[in-house]
């Protein structure tokens, strides 16, 4: 078998539907086309992330795995697939959670992110084990881990406040920032949604937008310094 060791560090996420069980057999096949669909679109909209559609795979059950080659981009290409995921039009309204594994990557003979192995995938897969095992209550939606125990202690605590506020997002709301993401300005979002600025200024407000971005930016230049 074929091993390639790729060098630097990429981000491998995890993630598993929530609720999946709430579809049809017909509705199923749409929303795991919709989920492909969503790591398109934000492999678009970031490009510096380097999202390699091949890396995509949906397995049997409720889990999918990609992998990005910008570790620093991975959380938000994560939070711009939930608003495009929740704004598809399926019913109920889709969505997921996920774990970040930063590390290395080897690569197995094959196409999909299940050839590959490596320090990234163990520890996504560690993440979204710890988030399942969270089956009751207050469910957190996300977790990223580097191997480095300050940091990630760090990143855990942010994102349960970042997870809590995303969590209380209205489908009205995912719209808005999903445009803002973009980096579109109030004006250019209220003419593609058809609605006034000031209606985007509510919506992004009720969101807590400038908050949760805040926490966001903070995370990715976390990424960005740690890993040179």
């Amino acid at each position: 078998m074929a091993v390639e060791q790729i060098p630097g560090n990429v981000a491998v996420v995890t993630g598993d539907l929530i609720g999946s069980r709430r579809y049809s057999r017909e509705q199923r096949q749409q929303l795991d086309q919709v989920l492909k669909q969503a790591a398109n679109t934000a492999g678009e909209i970031l490009p510096e992330a380097v999202y390699a559609p091949l890396s995509f795979s949906v397995v049997e059950g409720d889990e999918f795995q990609f992998v990005l080659q910008r570790p620093d981009d991975a959380y938000v290409f994560v939070v711009l697939m939930r608003t495009v995921l929740r704004t598809s039009g399926l019913s109920p309204e889709p969505s997921f959670r996920c774990a970040i594994g930063i590390g290395e990557l080897v690569v197995n003979e094959g196409d999909s992110s299940y050839a590959m192995d490596g320090s990234a995938f163990h520890f996504a897969r560690e993440g979204l084990n710890t988030l399942e095992k969270h089956s009751t209550g207050r469910e957190r939606t996300t977790k990223l881990l580097t191997g480095e125990p300050e940091s990630d202690r760090w990143f855990d605590v942010l994102l349960m406040y970042q997870d809590l506020l995303e969590s209380r997002w209205t489908a009205l709301q995912c719209e808005a920032i999903r445009y803002r993401l973009q980096d579109q300005t109030y004006e250019s979002i209220g003419k593609k949604l058809g609605i006034t600025k000031q209606s985007v200024d509510k919506r992004l407000s009720a969101a807590y937008w400038d908050e949760f971005s805040c926490g966001m930016n903070f995370i990715t230049k976390s990424l960005s310094s740690s890993l040179g």
